[in-house]
């Protein structure tokens, strides 16, 4: 039975556009939709754009085998970043669901579908929603019928 769910942070700015650094923050969003995962047994593994070097790689190795790909964007350059690589996993691991989450997805949750880089959106606040969707895919139930998915 499958059991990792893999998290993502996007870049939260061009690297090659600013000097700033945001390598300071955590992923504070991606840690609290952990502890109930982690709190049902689910393996977790999170990869940070913003402190890990080669994250495309690192997303695609760390989705072998996984139960999906999760991603949380706010707005502006989290948005393309999240985008680029949703588009990477889906070219090296196009049987992994992808779920996004967070302020964006939240309020243009159609953009996504119509550009193809996610499966699910959870909308608003996802501790116990994303909780759920995970374990519908888990279990092999069908996630549409919950609330709080697009």
């Amino acid at each position: 039975m499958k059991n990792k769910v893999v998290l993502f942070m996007p870049l939260r700015y061009d690297k090659a556009m600013t000097h700033l650094s945001t390598n300071q923050a955590l992923p504070l969003e991606l840690l609290a939709i952990s502890g109930p995962l982690l709190g049902r047994g689910f393996d977790v593994v999170i990869v940070d754009a913003n402190v890990e070097e080669d994250y495309l790689t690192k997303v695609c190795d760390e989705c072998r085998g996984a139960l999906c790909f999760g991603i949380s964007a706010i707005f502006g350059y989290q948005v393309y970043d999240g985008y680029r690589t949703a588009a990477a996993i889906r070219e090296c691991r196009p049987e992994i669901p992808i779920v996004w989450g967070g302020w964006f997805p939240s309020t243009d949750a159609e953009i996504l579908f119509k550009e193809g880089v996610t499966d699910f959106v959870v909308v608003g606040q996802g501790e116990d929603t994303f909780l759920e969707l995970v374990t519908a895919l888990r279990n092999g139930r069908e996630p549409e019928t919950l609330k709080g998915i697009v």
